[in-house]
C-alpha cells in the first residue's frame, strides 16, 4: 500500500538562492589577462634584446605554464644577423641548447627542439616586427594535455610590442654618432666655403678701420685731453682686438680646407687647430702654441689639422670646466725637429690634476690615428701619460 506523508521541505532548500555558473563550471586557473598584459608590455623596460627576451620568456611561464620558450630573431636592419635563444622554466639561459639548435634551418627547429628540449608539445608563433627584423617564438611542454594550448593572440602582439620598442631604441641609438658625423661635415663644408667671403669682409672692415685710425689721429692733435678721443680710441682698439680673433678663425678654416698641397707647414697648422679648439674648450683649458723653427712636413694640412684637432680636444676635456670661466689648465702643442722627423708633442702644462682618467680609450684613438698616419705618410702616434696621470701624445711626421 502506498501513502502518501506531507514534507515540509521546500524547494528553495534544495536549490540554494546563491547558485553561479561557478559551481556549474570549474574556474579558470590562469591569471587575469589585464595582469599579464602589463607584465609583457613592461617588458621593454629591460633596454636590451637579451633582457626583454628574459622578462618575456619568464612571463610566458607563468602565463602558459611551458617548459621552455626558444627565440629566433633575424636582423634585417644589421646585415641578417641571427639570434637564437633558449629560455627554460627555471629561469635560465640554456646557451648549450641554443648552440645546438643554431646549426639547424628555420623549418627544421620544430623537430630539432622537440628532440633536444625534451617537448612533446610545442605552439609557434611569428611575431611581426616590420622591417625591424623577424621573430619567431617556441612555447614547448614535457607533459602532454588533454586540452588544446592557448596562447592569446593579445599577449602575442604584446611581446611583439616590446620587442619593436627595443630594437627600435637600438637602431636610433646607433644612427647617432653617424647623424653626428654627418652634421659635423655638413657644417665644416659650409665653414669652408664661407671662409672666402668672410676674408673678404675682414679685408673691408681692415680698411674701414685704417681710415678711422686716420681720423682719430686728427682728433688726438686737436683735442688730446677729450673725453670723447679717449672713449673713440678704447672703442677702436677692442673692435681690432675683435676683428683679429675672428681673423684667427676664419684663416685657420681657409687653410685647413687644403686637402690638395701634400706639403704643409706643422707650425701654421698648429696655430690653426688652436685657434679653433681654444672656444670649444674655453671653459677647461687654455689652448697655446710654443714657437719653433720647423722645417715643411710630408702631409695633407687638412688631415694633420683633424689628428691635431682630436688629440688636443680629448687632453683638455680630461679636466674639470670653470664655472667662472677661467680655466686653470693649459695644453700646449710643441713642435720640433727630431731624426725620425718633425715630432708635435701635445700635453697638459701648468701642474693640474686632471679630473677624469680615460688613458685606455686614448690608447684607442692614438692606435688608430697610428695606423692611419703611417699609411699615409710612414709618421706615428706615440702616447703617454704625465706625472699628474693626464694623457700626452705625439705625433710625429717625415718632414
Amino acid at each position: 500500500m502506498i501513502g502518501w506523508t506531507d514534507d515540509e521541505a521546500r524547494v528553495d532548500d534544495v536549490v540554494p538562492d546563491d547558485l553561479t555558473w561557478g559551481d556549474v563550471i570549474p574556474p579558470c586557473a590562469q591569471r587575469p589577462l589585464d595582469e599579464d598584459l602589463d607584465v609583457f608590455l613592461g617588458a621593454a623596460d629591460a633596454g636590451t634584446l637579451e633582457g626583454v627576451i628574459a622578462r618575456l620568456s619568464d612571463a610566458s611561464v607563468l602565463r602558459w605554464g611551458c617548459d621552455a620558450v626558444v627565440w629566433l630573431v633575424d636582423r634585417v636592419a644589421q646585415g641578417g644577423a641571427r639570434e637564437l635563444r633558449v629560455r627554460t622554466r627555471d629561469g635560465v639561459d640554456d646557451v648549450s641548447a641554443a648552440t645546438d639548435l643554431a646549426a639547424h634551418g628555420h623549418d627544421a627547429l620544430d623537430e630539432s627542439l622537440r628532440v633536444r628540449l625534451g617537448v612533446c608539445e610545442v605552439t609557434t608563433a611569428a611575431l611581426p616586427l616590420g622591417d625591424l627584423a623577424r621573430c619567431a617564438v617556441w612555447f614547448g611542454w614535457r607533459a602532454p594535455s588533454t586540452e588544446p594550448r592557448h596562447v592569446e593572440s593579445s599577449l602575442l602582439r604584446a611581446m611583439a610590442m616590446s620587442l619593436r620598442d627595443v630594437l627600435l631604441t637600438e637602431r636610433l641609438t646607433l644612427a647617432q654618432p653617424a647623424r653626428r658625423d654627418r652634421r659635423e661635415v655638413a657644417i665644416g663644408r659650409l665653414m669652408r666655403a664661407a671662409a672666402p667671403s668672410l676674408m673678404a669682409a675682414h679685408a673691408s672692415l681692415a680698411s674701414t678701420h685704417a681710415s678711422l685710425e686716420a681720423e682719430l689721429v686728427g682728433l688726438r692733435v686737436m683735442a688730446p685731453l677729450s673725453e670723447t678721443t679717449r672713449v673713440c680710441s678704447a672703442l677702436m682698439a677692442d673692435a681690432w682686438d675683435n676683428a683679429q680673433l675672428a681673423w684667427e678663425a676664419i684663416s685657420a678654416v681657409s687653410f685647413l680646407a687644403d686637402e690638395s698641397t701634400e706639403r704643409s707647414d706643422p707650425l701654421r697648422v698648429a696655430n690653426a687647430v688652436a685657434a679653433l679648439v681654444r672656444p670649444y674648450v674655453a671653459r677647461r683649458a687654455r689652448v697655446d702654441v710654443a714657437r719653433a723653427e720647423v722645417p715643411m712636413v710630408r702631409v695633407v694640412p687638412a688631415w694633420l689639422a683633424e689628428v691635431l684637432v682630436m688629440l688636443t680636444t680629448r687632453i683638455a676635456v680630461q679636466f674639470e670646466e670653470s664655472a667662472e670661466g677661467g680655466a686653470s689648465a693649459c695644453v700646449r702643442l710643441r713642435a720640433s725637429l727630431t731624426a725620425r722627423g718633425v715630432a708635435i708633442e701635445i700635453g697638459a702644462v701648468g701642474g693640474v690634476l686632471a679630473a677624469t682618467s680615460q688613458h685606455d680609450n686614448d690608447q684607442f684613438v692614438g692606435e688608430l690615428y697610428d695606423r692611419e698616419l703611417a699609411q699615409r705618410c710612414g709618421g706615428a702616434v706615440e702616447v703617454g701619460r704625465d706625472a699628474l696621470g693626464a694623457t700626452t701624445f705625439r705625433v710625429i711626421v717625415p718632414v
